[in-house]
Formats: C-alpha cells, structure tokens, sequence
C-alpha cells in the first residue's frame, strides 16, 4: 500500500509567515523581494496553484536563503510532490538554522523513512525523544515503521499497539492491516478499525481499508459491500469506490449489479490498467453464465 507524505505543520507555517511579514508592515518597512515573492507563493498555494507557489519560493530562496519559515515550506511542498529529496535537502537547510525546531525534526524523521534510510530515520527520530515523552504518538509509530521495514515485525505490534488513532493517517492503518494480519491478530485488527469506524467512516481511504479488512481478512463481503455502499450513499461515490464495488459484487458472484457499478466509472479512469482487467473479467464472467 503506498505511503503518502505526513505533512505535520502547513497551517504552522502559513501563520508564522504570515504573521513575520504583517510585523514588518506595521512597523513601516518596505517588502523586500524575496519577501514579495514569499507573498505571492503563499497565495498561489492557498489558491491550489503548487507550481507557481514553487516558482516564487524559489525566487524568494534566492534572495532570502536562510529564511527557515521559507526553507521550509519548499521542503513541504517539494514532500507534496513526492519529490523526498529535494525535500530534505531544504528540511536540512531550515534544521541548520534551528536545531530545537521539533517540527523538522519529525519531518526530517519521517522524509529518511520514506527514502529507506532507517539509519538517519533513527537519528532524528532520537532527537525527538530526547525532547519530548517516548510515549508520543509520532515516536511509537516511527518506531513501529522501521522496526516493520526491517523485519522485526513482534517490535513493530509492541509500538504501534500502543498508538490510539484519533486523527486520520493512511499510513498508519495500512501499516496495521499488514501487521495485524501477518501476526494473525485478526480480532485485535477488527477491533482496531471498528473502534475508529465513526470518526473516519467519512474518508475515503479509511472506508477502503475497512472494506479490504471485511473482504480479505474476515470474507464477510455482505458487510463490506453494505459498509462502502453506505459511505457512497452519504458521502458520494467516485471511480475508486465505484471499482471496488465492483469487485465485492463480482466476488459475491452478483454480476448483474457488478455491471451496473462498474458503469459509474468515468471515462478518463477506462484506459488504465486496472479498469481494463476488471472489465475483461467481469466480461468472462458474464460470458460463462450466458
């Protein structure tokens, strides 16, 4: 399942850049132009335009390389991108200047995960923990990770077990799927995710996750196919939602009303991979029935 970056404190940085500048406003001092240019990216941001916010970071960096708020909004926006080297090398820009920035630190912590280097992973990581409680959410998780991507999968259950989910990370509840069922902890998994059921029954990927848990775990597909039906009848469907009910019909052998869903799907999903192997077999399946 594909990790997707934590981007732990956008909302910080937005505030504290904004804020530096307004001090600079009241006190009558001009905008210089890599602070015009700082401006103009964070409002090419918040308008959803990454590119050009990348653009102006860019020429603010070139006026204001030591800016640290700046360093590091370019490292989230290159982690955005999935661009991870990139985005540590501006995350270790912005820690050079700050040390005890805690914020970069775990990003710094998480971004060397990602790249598979467990080593410097460790590293900040420790400095973490050195400057808050061992038992943080952030720590037992990281911990839980690499002692998962290194193979010491009963190390990974100690940490991650401990963790009590309240805001929604993908990462997290994939990590436990895999986890959970290797160890064939499966009544602690359905317990994990039916605890966390109500407050994440909204999202997408959580609601997917849950239907794979039904489907794969327990292969109770009328609880599946009833979860996710659900959630798109309250929350709306789209082309991934759409497949996968798809496939629980088919797999539940309802192929009339797996041909209906799978018509929801839209027209630019129908020349990729997966929407074509699903359609020749649920063709073939129709075809042997005929």
């Amino acid at each position: 399942m594909k990790k997707a970056l934590s981007l732990f404190f956008l909302g910080f940085f937005l505030l504290s850049g904004c804020t530096s500048l307004n001090i600079n406003k009241k006190n009558g001092k001009s905008l210089d132009r890599g602070e015009y240019s700082f401006i103009r990216g964070m409002n090419h941001y918040q308008r959803g335009n990454s590119d050009k916010a990348m653009e102006e970071y860019l020429k603010a960096y070139e006026k204001t390389p030591k800016n640290a708020t700046l360093l590091k909004e370019i490292g989230l926006l290159y982690g955005e991108k999935n661009n991870v080297d990139k985005s540590i090398l501006f995350f270790e820009k912005a820690y050079k200047i700050n040390k005890k920035d805690m914020e970069t630190i775990k990003n710094l912590s998480y971004l060397y995960y990602l790249k598979k280097d467990y080593k410097n992973s460790q590293y900040y990581l420790e400095k973490v923990a050195n400057m808050g409680s061992s038992h943080d959410i952030f720590i037992l998780k990281m911990k839980g990770y690499i002692a998962s991507s290194t193979g010491e999968i009963d190390k990974a259950y100690e940490y991650l077990a401990q963790v009590d989910e309240v805001d929604y990370d993908k990462n997290y509840f994939d990590e436990i799927l895999k986890l959970y069922v290797s160890l064939n902890k499966k009544e602690e998994l359905y317990e994990k995710l039916s605890k966390n059921y109500d407050n994440h029954s909204d999202k997408k990927d959580f609601i997917l996750q849950y239907v794979y848990m039904e489907k794969n775990v327990f292969n109770n597909y009328i609880r599946a196919t009833k979860n996710l039906l659900q959630h798109i009848s309250i929350h709306g469907g789209d082309d991934d939602l759409y497949l996968a009910l798809t496939e629980l019909y088919m797999e539940n052998g309802d192929y009339e009303k797996a041909k209906m869903a799978f018509l929801l799907v839209s027209k630019s999903k129908r020349h990729k991979k997966e929407y074509l192997d699903i359609k020749n077999l649920l063709d073939k399946k129709i075809k042997e029935i005929l």
